[in-house]
């Protein structure tokens, strides 16, 4: 079950889910009806956006849901694949190439899951702009 997990078929199957995923939510973004919407999921935090607006943008909650899965998926391949292939191929014949694929595949993790905490748990500070000399204090 695992090395179906870590396959790189599933990798390369949720890459273009989530590729089609983005696809659609840039044409949503161009829908009048969506936009505002959209507008305010970039200020908000995700879960309070969530809470609010889930009942009033279907289409929107799906969409971000799908997303969200999808990149989960992605990073329990990441994970798996990290453990379960690159991880032992690098101790198993060490050289500089495996374990710069290792690395890669670590580093990507972590960008994953802190991307998900600051999804859930981040403060959003949008159109902020800022011109020679100007500051921004952040709360």
């Amino acid at each position: 079950m695992i090395q179906k997990i870590s396959s790189i078929r599933v990798t390369f199957i949720t890459l273009i889910i989530m590729l089609l995923l983005l696809g659609t939510g840039i044409i949503l973004s161009f829908i009048p009806q969506y936009e505002k919407s959209i507008k305010l999921m970039n200020k908000a935090i995700i879960y309070i956006w969530l809470k609010n607006n889930w009942q009033d943008n279907l289409v929107l909650t799906s969409w971000f849901l799908s997303i969200t899965i999808t990149a989960g998926i992605l990073f329990i391949n990441t994970f798996f694949c990290t453990i379960t292939k690159q991880l032992l191929s690098a101790v198993k014949i060490p050289n500089l190439r495996r374990w710069s694929f290792f690395i890669l595949h670590f580093l990507f993790l972590i960008v994953l899951a802190c991307h998900g905490i600051t999804m859930i748990a981040g403060h959003k500070n949008s159109n902020i702009i800022l011109h020679k000399g100007d500051s921004y204090l952040f709360n």
